[in-house]
């Protein structure tokens, strides 16, 4: 028997002394990753860090300047770095007392963060598209709410103030608009109706409220002009 014949029948024979059976792989193996995307992306602070990164590939910043700009303390901060230092996606460099700290471009999950992050860019996109949708037949359409101030919680509504004349057209439009931006980007959308009478008769309501203070206007006048025009 040669030597190669002899090393063969000990790696396919269909027993060995522990009762093991010898295989062949097909295709590549299935290797964990050593950095998973999911450990670069929770909790929530460190994804607002790398979101902020990688958005600006060429911009460098400190642990406080992240703090500041994404409102995170400055511990939540240096503790969502610290891993992605670690895994190579970001790069830190001493600046007297401080750190400061920039996105590698060159890491494999650079790549797939910045394509998840630009989908993500594209649907809120198209979700304000659809929304502005309804503009046409509205006087005034105003986005409130958590969404409007950057503060969403998993499961918030999207809030929206539509002052309108016909508000029967309106609802027609919202009611086969709301399935549709539920099975798209699993959102409920809470829109509120109203004429301009109603909307300067109930102006001291809180949703009307929050919509003058911290409204993000979609389409047609702003609500003050429209409160005016009702008076």
């Amino acid at each position: 028997m040669s030597w190669s014949n002899c090393i063969g029948s000990f790696l396919w024979t269909d027993n060995t002394p522990y009762g093991r059976k010898t295989v062949h792989m097909d295709g590549d193996p299935d290797i964990p990753p050593p950095w998973p995307l999911e450990a670069m992306l929770s909790p929530a602070s460190r994804f607002r860090v790398v979101r902020l990164l990688v958005r600006l590939p060429e911009k460098e910043f400190t642990g406080r300047e992240m703090a500041r700009l994404l409102g995170l303390s400055h511990s939540s901060v240096q503790e969502a770095l610290a891993p992605l230092v670690e895994a190579g996606l970001v790069f830190r460099r001493s600046v007297g007392r401080a750190h400061a700290y920039r996105v590698n471009r060159e890491a494999h999950l650079f790549g797939a963060i910045r394509d998840l992050l630009r989908s993500e860019q594209r649907g809120q996109a198209e979700l304000l598209t659809a929304l502005r949708s309804l503009g046409g037949d509205a006087q005034s359409l105003v986005l409130y709410g958590s969404v409007a101030v950057g503060t969403p919680r998993k499961g918030s509504d999207v809030d929206l103030l539509i002052v309108a004349e016909d508000r029967a057209r309106v609802e027609t439009v919202l009611q086969a608009l709301r399935p549709r931006l539920a099975r798209r980007f699993g959102v409920r959308l809470d829109a509120r109706v109203l004429t301009t009478a109603e909307l300067v008769a109930k102006a001291s309501a809180p949703h009307i409220r929050a919509a003058l203070r911290g409204g993000i206007l979609l389409a047609g006048v702003p609500l003050r002009e429209a409160m005016r025009a009702g008076d």
